[in-house]
């Protein structure tokens, strides 16, 4: 054969290439239509199923679905209280630690003016012939103060501790 021949026998025909394609096109577009036409029917055959189910069926399930919803709220409810509880439980405690009664439990005393009963944090605070109150654990004393000396903080936990 020719060149052209030999041409013509290796390349199909423009024609019959388009025509192929069509088909094809045609092929799949009526499938895809044919899908579409059987979900259309299933999604009408399962609402038409649901309205037929008997009522005493589909308000079973509703009590299903409730009986579910109220048993999520419970537990999360149940969850949030007992987080509430753990927090309380926290704060209680550090509230205990900060209480003056549990102060003096563990040996410490809370002096006060007797003129206006603030609480005495200094002995900048205070001079000598001032009357307090000390509160301690089991009562209370009333003093005089006789003189005061001033301690760097590291000094006095020596001097409380050791006697020094």
């Amino acid at each position: 054969p020719t060149p052209s021949a030999a041409a013509e026998i290796v390349m199909p025909d423009k024609e019959a290439l388009v025509q192929t394609i069509t088909d094809r096109q045609e092929r799949l577009l009526y499938a895809v239509l044919n899908r579409l036409m059987r979900t259309r029917e299933w999604v009408t055959n399962l609402s038409e199923n649901r309205l037929k189910m008997p009522l005493t069926y589909r308000l079973d399930q509703y009590r299903l679905k409730c009986d579910h919803m109220t048993t999520l709220m419970i537990n999360r409810m149940t969850a949030t209280v007992q987080e509430h509880r753990n927090r309380i439980v926290g704060l209680s405690s550090k509230l205990d630690a900060l209480n003056p009664v549990n102060t003096m439990n563990r040996g410490f005393a809370i002096a006060v003016h007797t003129k206006d009963g603030s609480i005495l944090k200094s002995v900048d605070e205070t001079e000598p012939g001032e009357r307090l109150r000390i509160f301690l654990r089991d009562g209370t004393v009333d003093s005089v103060v006789s003189g005061k000396e001033k301690h760097m903080q590291g000094d006095l936990y020596e001097e409380v501790i050791h006697g020094e």
